[in-house]
């Protein structure tokens, strides 16, 4: 068992109140080239969806910047993305896009390499690489607010011992996820943590981080994706380099979240419908990005559907769902023949009722099957939420 020890420090996390009104999504159609075939996903969510659910696809390219194009993060709001180019550590340039996504903003940290992995209102997070700061990390999270004074806010847990804080999610509220590392006798491990307060007034100590203790035999675990009802996911990782999935909703978690015959699973992000996204890897080392619509009971497989960027130019399927708005937009990307990577998002052409209340809905419904019990056996109650360090 590689549970992380607590504080008897236990706090009770507040559900976060949906918006009244629900969002708009403006279509694609017409503001860029079509994309690939539909991709059949089984619903069970809302009643008024008629399954199975399918996406029109659409590439996104940041050609003026580089051939090698990622979207990482989607929002409903105001139908914006952020993503990336690059290939490695050493070459990421971050951006950010408004439909209809035909320019594309540079937004990168005065030093470091800045890598942009989520989007929600006026905040973007992710995770700077070797910054100039004083927070003492060689990599660091981030939190950036637009139109503020001092927009960049670098965030690093106080845990962190080798040191490595990188933010992979970003909710309401200004939550991010992410992990930190640690060091052991084996090297550098992964944790996985919530972080509050991430306020944007510059390189800020004032923020409260909490640990996720994800039960199972793991080594090495992170936090990928969280929604507005404090829902998250993530990855664990044994000590054979198996990874897996988790889901954590309400003192409860699911863990070895797996694609059916899967070598590896990386669940990336959440809609507040608590639909999963995110990749596997086959057997012939290829990924695929995938669809869980309901994570307590990943055991069946009719919950998982493999989303692949169909295409004469892709290389290989070798694709990758990085999130899930909720409208049931999706973004990812592909690589091509070329070996570069190529950038999409997804409209759902029949998802049905997107609405506050349905949403509410399928999300209390999970809820319920955990209360009661109708769910996968790798479900479980814990005594507490999550433990706090400062």
């Amino acid at each position: 068992m590689s549970e992380l020890s607590l504080s008897g420090n236990k706090r009770n996390l507040a559900v976060f109140a949906f918006a009244a009104t629900a969002l708009t999504i403006s279509a694609c159609s017409g503001s860029g080239a079509s994309g690939s075939a539909n991709q059949a996903v089984p619903g069970i969510v809302r009643a008024d969806a008629t399954p199975p659910f399918t996406w029109n696809f659409r590439p996104i390219d940041d050609s003026t910047n580089g051939n090698n194009s990622r979207v990482t993060g989607i929002e409903d709001e105001d139908v914006k993305i952020v993503g990336l180019n690059g290939t490695t550590k050493s070459d990421y340039s971050s951006w950010i896009s408004n439909s209809p996504f035909k320019t594309f903003t540079l937004r990168n940290y005065s030093s470091g390499v800045t890598y942009m992995s989520s989007v929600e209102g006026n905040y973007q997070a992710g995770t700077v690489y070797n910054p100039t700061t004083g927070l003492g990390c060689t990599t660091c999270g981030f939190i950036y607010h637009d139109g503020a004074a001092q927009p960049w806010t670098l965030l690093k847990d106080p845990e962190e011992t080798c040191p490595v804080t990188e933010v992979l999610g970003l909710g309401d509220e200004q939550i991010i996820v992410g992990y930190y590392e640690v060091s052991t006798t084996s090297g550098c491990e992964n944790r996985p943590f919530e972080a509050y307060n991430a306020d944007s007034t510059g390189e800020s100590t004032g923020e409260t981080y909490v640990d996720f203790s994800v039960p199972g035999e793991w080594v090495s675990a992170e936090t990928t994706g969280v929604n507005e009802s404090d829902d998250a996911i993530g990855t664990m990782t044994t000590a054979s380099g198996a990874t897996t999935g988790w889901f954590y909703s309400d003192a409860y978690y699911c863990i070895d979240l797996q694609y059916p015959y899967a070598t590896n699973t990386y669940p990336m992000g959440i809609n507040w419908q608590d639909q999963v996204v995110g990749y596997f890897t086959d057997s012939g080392g290829n990924t695929h990005g995938f669809v869980l619509n309901n994570p307590v009971q990943s055991s069946s497989s009719s919950q998982w559907q493999q989303v692949d960027y169909t295409t004469t130019a892709v290389a290989s399927p070798n694709a990758i769902v990085s999130n899930i708005s909720d409208h049931d937009w999706i973004s990812g990307w592909y690589k091509d023949l070329s070996g570069h990577d190529n950038g999409f998002i997804g409209e759902c052409s029949n998802c049905g009722d997107t609405s506050v209340s349905s949403a509410a809905r399928a999300r209390h419904r999970i809820r319920e099957m955990l209360a009661h019990g109708e769910t996968s056996a790798r479900c479980s109650a814990t005594s507490y939420k999550r433990g706090k360090h400062l």
